[in-house]
């Protein structure tokens, strides 16, 4: 594997992809990308270099993400598999906002991993107080947060 041979800086992605791939299986079409027919995957990658240290195939309906956090979302579920060996490690994730969710920021915050990125205002979970904020670029909101 991967992971056996290198050892990853600080700060980590993970990030689905198409590989070209024209025969059979488990082919997506997506119009939007360069190759629109292929094989989805999640990779797990270090940011600077780009090396791969762990992915997951999408094998279809019957793919199995994650079931050692089985009460997690798909996309949750399919971050905190790829990169299940890096945490409680202090590693700094920068997810795209397809995965990230108030309670996947909760889970990997509380497992010593923290996430930098951009959530999407539909998601579940996402606070009122968060969707009234007009920020500029570079500003933030330190809001306390009530933890349940």
């Amino acid at each position: 594997m991967f992971s056996s041979i290198y050892t990853l800086e600080q700060n980590i992605c993970v990030n689905k992809s198409l590989l070209l791939w024209k025969g059979q299986g488990w082919i997506k079409y997506i119009p939007s990308k360069r190759s629109s027919f292929g094989m989805n995957s999640y990779k797990h990658y270090e940011s600077s270099t780009g090396y791969v240290w762990n992915f997951i195939v999408y094998t279809g309906k019957d793919t199995i993400y994650g079931q050692t956090h089985p009460g997690e979302q798909t996309s949750s579920r399919i971050v905190l598999e790829v990169i299940q060996d890096l945490l409680d490690k202090g590693y700094c994730l920068y997810p795209e906002n397809w995965y990230i969710s108030p309670k996947l920021v909760d889970t990997l915050c509380t497992r010593k991993t923290d996430v930098v990125g951009t959530m999407r205002t539909n998601r579940k979970e996402f606070l009122d107080f968060m969707k009234k904020a007009r920020l500029l670029k570079g500003e933030t909101d330190d809001h306390e947060v009530e933890r349940k």
